[in-house]
């Protein structure tokens, strides 16, 4: 009897231990999920917040670049404003971020035009960009098969282009997802990733450089906030294939900037009637690109303004 007892004894201890450990593991796993629930809660509180934050911001910045900018008539690398870090400190958060030229990038829209409905190839800017993904080492057959995919995309007929795709690609069951062609300008760049071929620049140095100006089919260069990496915009824009010759042309571009296009084809000897797009000494397109700082949580977001005629400025993209 008094080895059963103790048999019977050891059986209670190792249940007893084990119904402990189970309980703690059952309270770990609670615990967890009870501070997931509010770390969860928290987020969606931040998300609330950084919206109400982030309006708050944008009409600050149009009051801001709308006092900066128009200091000076002409938008040059010399304005403290673009390409350096801005810090601003509100009540209860701060805003950091950096504001670019948004002129300086080719605007796809720019490909087409359209009039009443009616979509027509912008025959200037085609050859354009067919020379700056030339200059990016973009092989031939590839350059055409990216122009006439993003030409099908937006022209306002069902009949592919040698090289392009209309709907029936789209709507075929070997391309996913299965999307139709917009017949319009783009609204956001993402919109370029539903084109196949697109997929052979996405990740090379000639995507960043291309750009979407929401609904607009205007593109121009800004010879004065031109930066060093800006030399393949520049060559394709004056007809130049010598990258080195661009790249010189950015660097002897005075501080200040040139006080008009023609001082700037003087400068170098060019004509105004062979470019194949508009220069520009001034911009009216610009990116923030911001953090908001709120407590432990940060926001990152873009948004894109437009100045217009009357020297105001709006937001005319949410990035």
């Amino acid at each position: 009897m008094r080895i059963l007892f103790k048999k019977r004894k050891g059986f209670v201890l190792i249940s007893t231990m084990l119904i402990v450990l189970m309980l703690s593991v059952i309270a770990s796993e609670m615990s967890k999920a009870y501070f997931l629930d509010i770390r969860k809660e928290g987020y969606l509180s931040f998300d609330a917040i950084a919206h109400t934050k982030r309006i708050e911001s944008e009409k600050f910045l149009l009051n801001f670049i709308k006092r900066e900018l128009n200091k000076n008539a002409n938008v040059n690398k010399q304005n403290p404003l673009l390409n350096e870090t801005l810090i601003f400190q509100f009540d209860d958060f701060i805003l950091q971020g950096s504001l670019i030229d948004y002129s300086n990038c080719f605007n796809v829209n720019h490909l087409i035009t359209f009039k009443a409905g009616k979509s027509k190839d912008n025959l200037k800017a085609i050859k354009y960009f067919e020379d700056l993904l030339s200059s990016y080492e973009i092989n031939y057959l590839d350059a055409e098969q990216i122009i006439d995919q993003i030409l099908d995309w937006m022209d306002d007929d069902d009949v592919p282009r040698n090289n392009g795709a209309e709907n029936y690609f789209y709507a075929n069951q070997l391309h996913y997802p299965r999307e139709f062609t917009s017949k319009r300008l783009f609204i956001n760049k993402s919109e370029l990733l539903a084109i196949p071929s697109i997929n052979k620049i996405k990740n090379h140095d000639i995507w960043k450089k291309l750009c979407i100006i929401p609904m607009s089919s205007n593109f121009y260069l800004n010879i004065n906030s031109l930066q060093d990496d800006d030399k393949h915009l520049l060559s394709s824009a004056i007809g130049q294939s010598n990258l080195n010759e661009a790249a010189l042309m950015i660097k002897k571009t005075p501080i200040e900037g040139f006080s008009s296009i023609k001082e700037f084809l003087e400068r170098f000897n060019l004509q105004e009637t062979e470019l194949p797009i508009a220069l520009d000494i001034s911009s009216n397109i610009f990116l923030f690109s911001g953090t908001i700082n709120y407590q432990e949580f940060s926001y990152n977001f873009k948004t894109l303004i437009k100045k217009e005629n009357n020297f105001n400025y709006r937001i005319i993209d949410r990035l």
